[in-house]
């Protein structure tokens, strides 16, 4: 049975689970592995060191099979079944900018400001969530869905030679507010190749207390797709090893950045400007770990995660009011 945009991110990312090399077994395993990464420990279990530093980022999904993909993209591909280009993605990004612009948005921000910001708010962007701590991230892994498997990504954004650049801001740069990527998307399809071969890591710079309390990173760069060098292979049913090559236009679909996900620790591939990798989390080990994170002295839990701001507004006012009340009554 071929593959389509919902099967093809299971199929992939299934075979590339790291729990055995990183000697994960149980749910116990899964916090050590996580805790020692946070401490910047050598890993006690498992045959595999992943590599940490500023470029490694994670970000935790509730459900194992989706894939890594920006939320514009998702909107786009629900519309265009044949399979979604760079310069379409451009205008639809356009044509949101100018609309959040229209209502009043915006104002003294740059287009990739206003970006990170419709991105809090759950308006679709090509900016994709990420942490700088594994425990923050598996938070989200574990969160919900409690009877589906979730899934934790790390990601190097490493770069090639030929990338624009692993960093990037979404401030004004030399009075240009423009989005940093704004004139790579080219002819009727395609992006110049420099950002089809970028994976930037952007730091989103502000207060927002949700992305503080998240650790919260942006990843960004251009769409993936097949192209010289890069090959994403999967084990079909019954197969005994990953030899069959994606369908072209399934590529953004498992990931729509130029992620090479692998399941060895080596030199970067050098036709891919970030490298991946998975761990599948077993919907039994959820609520565990969600206690765990939920008992440490910061403790990762709902409300800090996405805290509450408008409700805890409220109570400080009730609160300033209360005492004022009864100082009145001294």
């Amino acid at each position: 049975m071929s593959l389509t945009s919902q099967t093809a991110p299971a199929a992939f990312l299934g075979r590339l689970d790291m729990k055995q090399k990183l000697g994960i077994a149980s749910a116990d395993d899964l916090w050590t592995w996580a805790t020692e990464i946070t401490e910047r420990r050598r890993p006690s279990l498992g045959t595999a060191e992943l590599p940490v530093g500023d470029e490694v980022v994670y970000r935790g999904q509730s459900h194992a099979d989706f894939g890594l993909t920006s939320s514009l993209y998702r909107l786009c591909r629900k519309a265009l079944p044949a399979g979604v280009k760079e310069k379409r993605l451009a205008d639809v990004e356009a044509k949101v900018l100018a609309a959040m612009q229209g209502e009043g948005l915006g104002r003294r921000m740059s287009d990739g400001q206003l970006l990170s910001v419709l991105q809090h708010h759950g308006v679709p962007t090509r900016l994709i969530d990420f942490s700088r701590g594994p425990l923050e991230a598996l938070y989200f892994a574990v969160e919900g869905r409690d009877d589906t498997d979730g899934r934790l990504f790390i990601v190097r954004a490493h770069g090639r030679t030929t990338s624009i650049a692993t960093t990037m801001t979404l401030k004004a740069v030399n009075g240009d507010a423009s989005l940093p990527w704004s004139s790579y998307a080219r002819g009727s399809e395609r992006a110049a190749d420099p950002w089809t071969q970028t994976v930037a890591l952007v730091d989103p710079e502000d207060l927002d207390p949700r992305m503080v309390a998240q650790r919260g990173v942006f990843l960004v760069g251009g769409l993936n797709r097949r192209s010289a060098g890069r090959s994403m292979l999967y084990k079909p049913a019954g197969s005994a090893t990953a030899s069959t090559q994606l369908a072209a236009e399934l590529y953004a679909d498992v990931t729509s950045l130029g992620i090479n996900f692998t399941t060895t620790v080596h030199e970067p591939h050098q036709s891919w400007p970030a490298s991946g990798w998975t761990i599948q989390i077993p919907s039994a080990w959820k609520s565990p770990i969600r206690d765990r994170l939920a008992g440490l002295p910061e403790s990762i839990r709902r409300d800090t995660m996405y805290p509450p701001v408008d409700e805890v507004a409220r109570l400080a006012n009730y609160a300033v009011l209360e005492d004022l009340a009864q100082g009145s009554r001294l």
